[in-house]
């Protein structure tokens, strides 16, 4: 198993590869100021081949429009190269933003890492 965890005092994540499925979780504050980390995220993602993505959302403190954004480009190039995502963990702020903006109705949502793990390996 593979782990990077980067921190900050803004924004901190969490990559492990388990066998068939990335882990990543988010953590802090997801916004204008730390969404190019986000990036940087993706761009090692696209570049690793990564296939099978369990994305954990628990640990996101404040999620605004640039954050979000973040989020949806790694969704839509994940599964523009062939991947599936599965997004779990939503709570706080983070969730009210998805809902206001109808995003859990876009976004395959799972209820816990062990639902998204069955859920890519099927």
């Amino acid at each position: 198993m593979d782990t990077a965890e980067q921190q900050d005092t803004l924004f901190s994540f969490v990559h492990e590869d388990r066998e068939s499925v990335t882990y990543l979780a988010l953590r802090g504050h997801l916004d204008a100021r730390t969404a190019n980390t986000l990036k940087e995220i993706i761009q090692t993602l696209i570049q690793s081949n990564t296939k099978r993505l369990a994305l954990d959302l628990s640990g996101l403190e404040t999620l605004d429009s640039s954050g979000m954004g973040g989020v949806v480009s790694l969704i839509g190039r994940l599964h523009t190269a062939g991947g599936k995502v599965k997004v779990f963990g939503l709570q706080g702020q983070p969730k009210e933003l998805f809902t206001a903006l109808n995003m859990h109705r876009a976004f395959d949502l799972v209820d816990d890492l062990n639902q998204a793990v069955k859920a890519l390996t099927k």
